[in-house]
């Protein structure tokens, strides 16, 4: 079926398709010579055709949707996960390096990552099986700018406590004690 919209002038006219069916006639004839005829198509009226194209159209789109979102999900989950272990190795870098500088684990980036993997699904055990291997709970926010691991807090006192039972020469005696404490060192050394 064609609309044609008439306007004042006879020179504007514009064919507008609502529907366009397609109906083909089939003849076929049996062993026994008589002839059957059968229309082939869709059959249906326009409002039918409008109806369908609508929903062809909300189909497409429905599809395309779903596509984007489906595979699209897969992609932001794939990031996330991404990120989320690279954070942990990061966290774990950090840990070692305050809570053992200078250990096998101190910059082992492996087995980090490693162990972020292994407890991707359960990070709660890991970080409470650092704290009770090491004794320091791990900070999910980051290290303080003033954190002072025990080791570095001992050696510190230590060294306070040696400033502190230092005598203080009030007479200007120090080249005495240095005296003494040069001959004492050349004393212990073997002579060869």
């Amino acid at each position: 079926d064609t609309q044609i919209s008439d306007d004042d002038s006879d020179t504007d006219k514009e064919e507008t398709k609502i529907a366009c069916e397609q109906v083909s006639l089939e003849l076929s004839m049996a062993t026994t010579g008589i002839l059957a005829t059968t229309w082939v198509g869709e059959r249906e009226s326009v409002v039918q055709a409008v109806k369908s194209a609508r929903g062809k159209l909300f189909e497409y789109y429905g599809w395309w949707t779903f596509v984007i979102l489906f595979f699209g999900g897969f992609f932001v989950k794939s990031y996330w996960e991404d990120y989320t272990w690279k954070r942990d190795t990061q966290r774990l870098l950090d840990y070692y390096s305050h809570v053992t500088p200078g250990s096998i684990q101190d910059g082992d980036k492996d087995t980090a990552s490693w162990l972020a993997y292994k407890y991707r699904h359960n990070k709660p055990k890991l970080w409470d099986n650092m704290e009770v291997k090491y004794g320091v709970p791990v900070p999910l926010d980051g290290w303080p700018a003033d954190w002072e691991d025990e080791q570095t807090k001992a050696k510190m006192k230590k060294q306070q406590e040696e400033k502190d039972e230092q005598e203080i020469d009030l007479d200007n005696d120090a080249g005495e004690t240095t005296d003494q404490g040069e001959q004492e060192t050349t004393k212990e050394e073997p002579d060869l």
